[in-house]
């Protein structure tokens, strides 16, 4: 490679570093596919599938998240309710826009936005095993985190393999660790490493939540383990209520109306 070229790759993984670095606004976007009754219906009459309205009225919440400042994005888990898995991203890369569309899509909205954007999907690794996995997205629309839900629930246990752990990543205001709903059930010693091993401070978690109780699980995670906590929940019913949390478990924003919903909140480290 030449020395234009190494200078050129310098200042594009430097390119996340640009970031002010200061307290960052994060976003949990609670998508149930319930529009609110003053919201826009365009994503509805213009789309011609169910993903392809999903995928717009996500990108919709995501803007509205941006447009408020939101730098760290976590999308609920069930958002896309694709019929086949989506090719596994290798980390460092885009997906790839054959194989992963809704991934790819997800992709380029990050890259536009210039934020870090993370997003539930069924994968498929290059082993052929199927995972229910949440991807982190930077800037760049490259895939720089992979987390596969370690606690797998009820009848996802037929059909999904279990990740090995708590994955994380790294931002300008700390590292990330990610969860997936259920992964709040997991063994203390998971939870242990997720924050002294890796060092997290921060946990995004992602979830489709079927028992009442969310935001009071969602706020003792954050207290227990002395993390900020960004919780995208897509339940409704009993299950609904997503938050943004300080490390001492107190609420900086939350929402329980059961609709499509941005969570925006300032992190103060």
């Amino acid at each position: 490679m030449t020395l234009f070229g190494l200078s050129l790759v310098a200042a594009l993984w430097a390119a996340d570093d640009a970031y002010d670095t200061s307290d960052p606004i994060v976003a949990a976007i609670a998508y149930t596919g319930n529009t609110a009754p003053d919201g826009s219906f365009e994503c509805e009459e213009m789309a011609n599938s169910d993903i392809e309205e999903e995928l717009c009225e996500v990108e919709v919440l995501v803007r509205d998240a941006a447009d408020q400042g939101a730098v760290l994005i976590t999308v609920s888990e069930g958002a896309f309710e694709t019929e086949e898995p989506e090719a596994l991203p290798r980390r460092g890369r885009v997906p790839d826009p054959e194989h992963a569309p809704v991934l790819a899509g997800m992709s380029n909205l990050a890259a536009e936005l210039g934020i870090y954007l993370l997003v539930p999907m069924h994968t498929i690794g290059p082993d052929g095993r199927l995972y229910t996995s949440l991807i982190a997205l930077n800037p760049r629309g490259r895939a720089v985190g992979i987390h596969h839900k370690v606690e797998l629930y009820s009848s996802e246990r037929d059909d999904y393999a279990p990740g090995k752990g708590i994955e994380t990543f790294e931002t300008p205001w700390g590292r990330v660790a990610m969860m997936l709903c259920s992964d709040l059930y997991g063994e203390p010693s998971l939870h242990q490493t997720m924050v002294t091993r890796s060092g997290a401070d921060i946990v995004a978690l992602s979830s489709l939540w079927t028992t009442a109780g969310a935001l009071s699980w969602q706020a003792a995670l954050a207290h227990d383990w002395g993390v900020h906590v960004i919780a995208a929940n897509g339940a409704g019913g009993d299950g609904v209520g997503s938050g943004i949390y300080t490390p001492e478990g107190r609420s900086l924003a939350s929402d329980n109306s059961g609709l499509d919903t941005v969570v925006v909140a300032t992190l103060q480290r």
